[in-house]
């Protein structure tokens, strides 16, 4: 009868906590929140490497876009540097 308790008292904490794991976000950023309105939003663009947020682990939904961000992803999402140099302007 103990064993049986045992072993059910693990199987409870093991669910309790592959359930945590799957309600983790779709973004590898902390500060955006498993539901939250532009949650998908973060994801697709991280997908796609045109965000990288301001740390490895922080997005910042709530802070201010510069301007230099701005341009970041722009140049991002235009693929970047052909690498082909032109000396001619037009």
């Amino acid at each position: 009868m103990k064993k049986r308790i045992l072993s059910l008292l693990l199987a409870a904490a093991l669910l309790l906590s592959l359930t945590s794991a799957f309600a983790a976000g779709k973004t590898p950023f902390a500060d955006v929140p498993a539901g939250a309105w532009y949650e998908d939003a973060v994801a697709d663009l991280s997908d796609l490497d045109y965000v990288k947020g301001v740390s490895a682990a922080a997005f910042a939904p709530e802070g201010s876009m510069t301007r230099a961000m701005v341009v970041t992803i722009l140049h991002r999402m235009g693929g970047g540097v052909s690498g082909i140099v032109s000396d001619r302007f037009a």
